[in-house]
């Protein structure tokens, strides 16, 4: 699941055949009792009993199939393991001798062979490590002849002597591998050739058949020397043209790989037709910083023959190298090189432990890893961030015949070889990579591509005839005339003429781009990368100028990113009014905004603005006229924002006579320092931007939420917070949480809890308290973290939300009371009446003791996020009582009478109402809780 959800669509299987028992042997004999077997020291190819079999295999390949991932096997055809099934039936298959090569050779060890009739032993100084012995002894008893077989050698270092070397001179030790192949290839759709290049012509002849006089890479090998014509007439035809070719014709649909170094990899691919090859200069030369000649290399293979370029296999990490991470750490130079490694055309290959960020290189004979290694969250995240969507489009960067390689030319017009800069396209999706493979911070430009043949020599598996002497030169020259270059602006398929204009987007930092066709053309590309830094633009597309909007966005923007051009734009049509915003709310304004709400010391009394306030008041409304095409009556709207910071200095002055009491510990403004005033701006600053909303809904008829966002208030607003001071910043969290609690549902209107209207509705599931914190910006404001599979919130951030929800809806409530209040309430008298009151007063009450049980909660769910949220629901009827349900009509006159006469019959009453369990109406239910804190008559007399 997790390689399907990576985009992986294929999985190299190392190890899978059944192993040579004698390989395990001889590793324990010289010391350690804990190796296995190498997955390169085979018995044959049968799947593994270990693993579970045939039907392990069957499970493994349909649960794979399922999820569109394909299976990758090795095949080893240079040699077997030391003791196989051919080395019991085939000894003739091999490369051997009658005598030993060298005298001093003894071969008294154990017997490795696990057969009654085959003896094998290695030579006895492997044991004591001072000799490397390049034969073992065979001996059949059942006809008595002794063999000396060759092990396994690629010539570069000691034999590998848990291996037996065969003799591909033998035509039937040919088709027996072939037909081999064959049987891998009915398991595994993908065949991966160990050490293939081994078995080319030119280095078969050179480890094991060397022309006379030239000596050989493997000692003793010189006794056996051939002439060229010799060895020629003996293998005709390469053995991987022969495989090649027959499985073209047999097994198309098989995908063939080979291992293939020494230079031999355009060989491999343009004369032997190989379908992918490895390319290891990919690895070494970013790894050591060798850009030039990386970038020669992609040069001189596109000058010669493009095709090539597609059928390389390119990897950071090879089981017989370090890890990748040992090589390239886990930085912006991994990241960099594994961007290459998804974008450059070829297959992209990673390594096991990879992406999880393990470091050790496990040995062929591991049976468990030794390393107690964990798995790095942070690589995988930045994996899935950054490489793995890169993998899914591998349509886009896969193939050459639109890839075009470019120079990176710095101020003074020089080549830069440490940028590898390239595009590529599929129809009409295109791309443009960058990548700076150094440390040093770069600036430059691209124009002009580098040559590519316009007619590749290699064609549809068509290849010509091969030269397996001259087999590993690839700089043949190309005539001037086969070469083609390309602009920039045709790579990239680019209008260059006057209205069109091109966006397009980073896929590493998510940013939009805009520039005009006119620019690709005349100036290239400019771009300045910091070191190890890269880029991945796609999603080009042509837009035409119309209105003059994109070329007024191209100059704003002047080639810088944005995170979305259809936000910029926007904000360049709003900037009159951004501009207007950010002048109103001054300091001197703001001041004067605070005294009409008597926030401050020297609070006013005149319910008039000022002239400055004013004229910038009505600025603001202008521009938002202007912009939406209406008419403000600007006198009507000051006037209402008047009476809105009239309810704010009689609410304020209400509830800060409460303190730290019951209601006034909530209050907002009642958690600031004296010499902090950022809740204070913060609160006159949202009375009049709900003001300005409330006005454009009147006349527009746009929801004031959607009129928010849509005029992108967010911007000037911040902008104009954090010009007050070097402490606002705190504040942007909760300014933030403005939008989010003016949008949300009162938590505080539900039966039993908080209803001003009176309404009586079923109470829904969630309820406003949990919708409210199961949304992301409330959650980040909490400091939502996970610990050990258990999220967990901040106290003190918790306690700040509940007291904005405090604060503003209060003020919500006052407002809707002065609203009901009408002419009884003109003035600041009428208001300071109003919030004296018995009703007001118990309402506010109630939203504390709710605001108080929240909190009590989370202290009791130990500050875990899912147990706070599924207690609130259950605790929801605990913590208020609930509402006196309907009475019948008899039983109302008996109220009624006992009401009258003021006898006890009124807690009986009471007592009988709370064991009843139906809703009731939510104004009846504020008057059942205040009933129970007052123990007043007179309720019970409203009842």
């Amino acid at each position: 699941d997790n390689l399907q959800r990576w985009n992986f669509n294929a999985l190299w299987l190392i190890g899978v055949w059944e192993r040579s028992t004698a390989s395990a042997k001889i590793k324990q004999f010289c010391g350690n009792p804990e190796a296995a077997s190498s997955a390169y020291s085979l018995f044959d190819y049968d799947i593994a009993w270990e693993l579970g079999g045939e039907k392990a295999y069957e499970n493994l390949r349909d649960r794979c199939a399922l999820r569109g991932i394909k299976l990758a096997s090795d095949m080893v055809p240079n040699h077997t393991g030391i003791y196989s099934r051919w080395i019991i039936e085939h000894p003739e298959y091999f490369i051997q001798a009658s005598e030993p090569p060298y005298p001093n050779y003894t071969f008294t060890g154990p017997n490795l062979s696990d057969h009654p009739d085959i003896e094998l032993r290695i030579e006895d100084r492997y044991y004591t490590r001072e000799d490397a012995a390049v034969v073992f002894q065979h001996i059949d008893r059942r006809s008595g002849k002794i063999r000396y077989i060759y092990h396994g050698n690629d010539g570069t270092n000691m034999p590998w002597n848990d291996t037996a070397q065969l003799n591909l001179l033998d035509p039937v030790v040919r088709e027996e591998l072939i037909n081999t192949i064959k049987k891998v290839a009915s398991k595994f759709s993908i065949i991966r050739f160990d050490a293939a290049m081994i078995l080319s012509k030119k280095h078969y002849q050179r480890l094991w058949f060397p022309a006379p006089g030239q000596g050989g890479a493997i000692p003793s090998r010189s006794d056996y020397a051939i002439s060229k014509q010799t060895f020629h007439k003996m293998m005709p035809k390469e053995f991987w043209r022969d495989v090649v070719d027959r499985f073209n014709e047999d097994m198309p649909n098989t995908l063939l790989l080979a291992e293939a170094f020494w230079l031999m990899e355009g060989y491999f691919v343009r004369s032997l037709g190989m379908h992918r090859v490895y390319n290891s200069a990919f690895m070494h030369m970013f790894m050591k910083e060798e850009n030039d000649k990386y970038r020669k290399l992609i040069k001189n293979t596109i000058e010669f023959d493009p095709e090539i370029l597609k059928r390389y296999v390119n990897f950071m990490s090879n089981p017989d190298e370090e890890t990748a991470i040992n090589q390239f750490g886990k930085g912006d130079k991994y990241f960099g090189i594994c961007v290459m490694m998804a974008t450059l055309p070829g297959l992209p290959m990673f390594a096991h432990g990879q992406i999880e960020g393990f470091t050790e290189k496990y040995g062929m004979e591991y049976r468990r890893a030794y390393y107690d290694e964990h798995v790095d969250s942070h690589l995988v995240e930045r994996h899935a961030k950054e490489i793995f969507p890169l993998l899914r489009k591998r349509y886009l960067f896969s193939q050459v015949q639109n890839f075009e390689l470019f120079d990176f030319h710095d101020g003074y017009r020089h080549v830069n070889e440490n940028v590898i800069s390239f595009t590529n396209r599929v129809g009409d999706e295109k791309t443009l990579v960058f990548y700076n493979n150094s440390f040093f911070r770069v600036s430059g430009m691209i124009k002009n591509s580098s040559g590519k043949r316009i007619k590749p020599q290699y064609v549809d598996n068509k290849a010509p005839e091969d030269n397996w002497e001259t087999s590993n030169v690839e700089d043949q020259k190309v005539a001037p005339n086969e070469l083609e270059f390309k602009s920039l602006s045709t790579a990239l398929q680019i209008r260059p003429h006057d209205g069109f204009f091109y966006t397009f987007k980073d896929m590493i930092s998510g940013m939009e781009f805009i520039r005009s066709g006119a620019e690709f053309l005349n100036d290239g590309f400019s771009v300045t990368l910091n070191g190890y830094e890269y880029h991945v633009y796609i999603g080009f597309k042509e837009v035409y100028d119309t209105d003059g909007s994109y070329a007024r966005l191209n100059q704003y923007l002047h080639g810088q990113g944005t995170p979305s051009l259809s936000l910029t734009l926007l904000e360049l049509n709003l900037i009159d009014v951004h501009r207007a915003i950010m002048d109103f709310f001054s300091k001197d304004i703001l001041q004067e905004l605070k005294r009409h709400a008597g926030l401050v010391t020297d609070a006013m009394n005149v319910e008039e603005f000022s002239t400055p306030f004013t004229m910038r008041f009505t600025s603001v409304l202008n521009r938002i006229a202007e912009y939406k095409n209406v008419q403000f009556k600007s006198n009507a709207a000051m006037t209402r924002l008047m009476k809105e910071l009239s309810i704010l200095k009689g609410y304020s002055s209400y509830i800060t006579q409460d303190g730290n009491g019951e209601t006034g510990k909530y209050w907002l403004l009642n958690r600031q320092s004296a010499e902090d005033h950022v809740y204070t701006d913060i609160l006159v600053m949202y009375t009049v931007v709900k003001r300005l909303l409330l006005e454009t809904e009147e006349a527009t008829g746009d929801d004031p939420y959607s009129l928010y966002d849509s005029l992108l208030l967010e911007k000037p607003l911040w902008q104009a917070i954090i010009r007050l001071g070097d402490k606002y910043h705190e504040a942007k969290y909760e300014f933030d949480l403005l939008r989010i609690l003016e949008s949300t549902e009162n938590i505080y209107n539900r039966k039993g809890i908080f209803n001003p209207e009176g309404k009586v509705e079923p109470e829904p599931l969630p309820l406003p308290t949990i919708s409210l914190l199961e949304k992301n910006e409330v959650q980040a404001f909490l400091g939502l973290n996970d610990y050990q599979g258990v999220k967990y919130f901040s106290k003190e951030q918790f306690v700040q939300l509940m007291t904005w929800v405090f604060t503003l809806n209060g003020l919500r409530y006052a407002e809707r009371m002065v609203r009901k209040g009408g002419d009884k309430v003109k003035d600041q008298a009428g208001i300071f009446k109003l919030f004296s009151s018995k009703e007001f007063t118990q309402a506010v009450t109630v939203m504390a003791k709710y605001t108080d049980g929240l909190i009590n909660l989370a202290i009791h769910s130990g500050y875990r996020f899912e147990p706070f949220i599924s207690a609130i629901p259950k605790r929801h009827e605990s913590l208020w009582s609930p509402a006196p349900a309907p009475v019948k009509p008899a039983k109302k006159t008996a109220i009624r009478k006992a009401a009258g006469k003021k006898s006890q019959a009124k807690k009986p009453a009471e007592k009988k109402t709370k064991e009843r369990k139906a809703p009731a109406p939510k104004k009846e239910a504020i008057k059942t809780s205040t009933a129970k804190l007052k123990k007043s008559t007179k309720t019970g007399r409203k009842k």
